[in-house]
């Protein structure tokens, strides 16, 4: 994990991962994308390696380096994950809501353990706010898109 967390190619890898996941079709490769990103953001609730976890613990809290990532592509892997969960792929329903469990635990988490620690004078740019506007916005996204689907379908039906 250290050599990803701090490759200088990670925000390429990370946006090419959320990019994949709308462009491509095909199940296998939309899963291993999610997959990836609930594994990459979720990584604290999952069994790893004292070492392992001590590396990610560090890109997440130190150098921030997950944090951005997730701050980066939170918006649109959210509103990708209700699209899925909407109208994609039943196979796909269980990696959908596994990325956005990871996403919205993730903010959970770390807002948590921002409060914990009160000689930390960063601002707090990931928190449960941000979180909430992009599961709203992701519902919504969701709602109207479904809504013009609909709209569309009756107008082609009738006409």
């Amino acid at each position: 994990p250290r050599a990803l967390c701090y490759s200088p190619n990670l925000p390429t890898i990370v946006t090419l991962a959320v990019e994949s996941i709308s462009v491509i079709q095909a199940k296998e490769s939309t899963r291993a994308a999610l997959m990836f990103l609930s594994q990459l953001f979720g990584w604290n609730s999952l069994r790893l390696s004292p070492q392992t976890s001590q590396v990610l613990q560090e890109a997440w809290n130190n150098s921030s380096i997950l944090k951005e990532m997730l701050v980066q592509n939170g918006r649109a892997l959210t509103q990708l994950c209700f699209t899925g969960l909407a109208g994609g792929s039943q196979m796909l329903w269980p990696a959908y809501s596994d990325c956005l469990f990871a996403i919205v635990q993730a903010v959970v988490v770390n807002h948590s353990q921002e409060h914990l620690n009160p000689a930390d004078k960063s601002p707090a740019v990931l928190n449960e706010s941000l979180v909430q506007q992009w599961l709203h916005s992701g519902m919504v996204g969701t709602l109207s898109s479904s809504h013009d689907a609909t709209t569309t379908m009756n107008s082609e039906t009738c006409n």
